[in-house]
């Protein structure tokens, strides 16, 4: 079974028609991502259980407020409501007018796919890291990113709990404007948008989970919120804005865990180390 073989079922299922699959497809898919991998993380976060998972939590000093939760998952949902879903509509618009393809031609071969993937997470890399710098500007950290960072020790759920405006301008932008810069098929836009979702989830779920990316970078931006603005790691090494991070444990935890110990204790010597050096 072959990707074309695989897509060109998905555009039969959808009459062939390029706006079911390139809006109400994509938003499927989004939704479906959310309350999957949320709900997932949820029973983790407001149960304590169970403990052969819970235990990989990264700041498991902190307590989550149910209530607290609950108000960042509605402004989750709203955010998906009202602003996820124009968008969608908007990248299918701006798709068509850049010549984007949907259907059972274009579809990439895997070169194509890789050199793409590579201009769009770059475009993704520039655009997340001067838009969230911009959101930490004291005018507008206050008005808007604010609500995101009242969580010093994230969940899952908070990845889209922020204020419309940056939903638009911080987290969705960048990751759409690649795809429209290499014209990318629909379903290399659907392999780069679900990675993208996963990532941003696990980046905030406050777990180091083993064979996963590491996601000590952004918990510790939550933590301390002056390192780590970006998501590749490249411009905030160029700029200087990781060299707090770089003195850390957390940084010398941050990478795939190859084990199922939670990283919290195989680097308990170096973090008992670096406390002996602060005192």
């Amino acid at each position: 079974m072959t990707v074309s073989t695989v897509w060109g079922s998905l555009y039969r299922f959808c009459n062939e028609d390029d706006f079911v699959i390139g809006v109400y497809g994509t938003l499927f898919m989004t939704i479906s991502l959310f309350v999957i991998i949320n709900l997932f993380y949820a029973v983790m976060d407001l149960t304590g259980k169970p403990a052969f998972l819970t235990k990989y939590r990264i700041q498991d000093d902190q307590p989550i407020d149910p209530e607290k939760y609950k108000a960042a998952l509605i402004r989750a949902v709203l955010n998906i409501a009202f602003c996820n879903v124009p968008l969608t509509i908007l990248y299918y618009r701006l798709s068509v007018w850049r010549g984007g393809q949907f259907g059972y031609d274009g579809i990439p071969d895997l070169f194509t796919a890789v050199w793409q993937l590579i201009v769009i997470l770059l475009f993704e890399e520039f655009g997340f890291y001067y838009s969230h710098r911009l959101f930490h500007h004291p005018l507008m950290y206050k008005y808007f990113h604010k609500i995101h960072h009242d969580w010093t020790a994230p969940v899952s759920i908070t990845s889209f709990n922020t204020h419309p405006l940056e939903h638009v301008l911080s987290n969705s932008f960048p990751f759409m404007i690649g795809p429209l810069v290499v014209k990318a098929h629909l379903s290399l836009f659907w392999l780069w948008y679900g990675v993208a979702l996963l990532n941003t989830f696990n980046s905030h779920s406050g777990y180091h989970m083993p064979f996963l990316l590491s996601p000590e970078a952004h918990d510790f931006h939550h933590l301390k919120f002056n390192n780590n603005f970006g998501v590749l790691g490249i411009l905030d090494h160029l700029h200087g804005t990781n060299t707090a991070f770089k003195k850390t444990a957390a940084y010398k935890r941050h990478r795939i865990m190859l084990s199922f110990t939670p990283a919290n204790q195989l680097f308990t010597e170096y973090e008992e180390s670096l406390r002996e050096k602060d005192n």
